[in-house]
């Protein structure tokens, strides 16, 4: 995708655009897992 951008010689959208669109599956995954971990981290369990 950024690729694409930069052949097209487009501008890459930022977060707080509305052309921001991340990969779906790789970002809740990492979301979860870090928000799993902090969870565990406060529980004392980890």
């Amino acid at each position: 995708m950024l690729a694409q951008y930069k052949a097209e010689n487009k501008p890459v959208p930022v977060n707080h655009s509305p052309y921001f669109a991340p990969v779906p599956e790789p970002s809740i995954r990492t979301g979860v897992e870090v928000l799993t971990l902090a969870v565990l981290s406060v529980a004392g369990t980890h």
